[in-house]
């Protein structure tokens, strides 16, 4: 789960664009490698949409399964618009 201080630097990730990396935690406890992305959206306070890089492709992750969130210097040229975004995280 992110601190209070990493939240606020998700949200800056994505309103600058910048690349970041994070542990995810599954809902039943599995642990995933270190996942590195483009960060574009919370929605609903709960879920966050990222580019995984590693698997060139849009996730979606419970934001209570993210921890230790690292903001990367590296920033990206947004792949999405909002309305594309929106039609995307829509059928995940």
């Amino acid at each position: 789960m992110l601190t209070d201080s990493e939240m606020e630097f998700l949200e800056e990730a994505i309103e600058n664009s910048s690349i970041i990396e994070f542990d995810y935690t599954k809902k039943n406890g599995e642990s995933t490698h270190r996942r590195k992305g483009e960060p574009y959206e919370i929605k609903g306070g709960t879920y966050l949409y990222v580019w995984d890089l590693t698997r060139d492709a849009i996730r979606s992750f419970l934001l209570d399964g993210v921890s230790d969130l690292e903001v990367m210097e590296d920033t990206f040229s947004p792949r999405f618009s909002a309305l594309e975004l929106e039609r995307i995280s829509a059928t995940l």
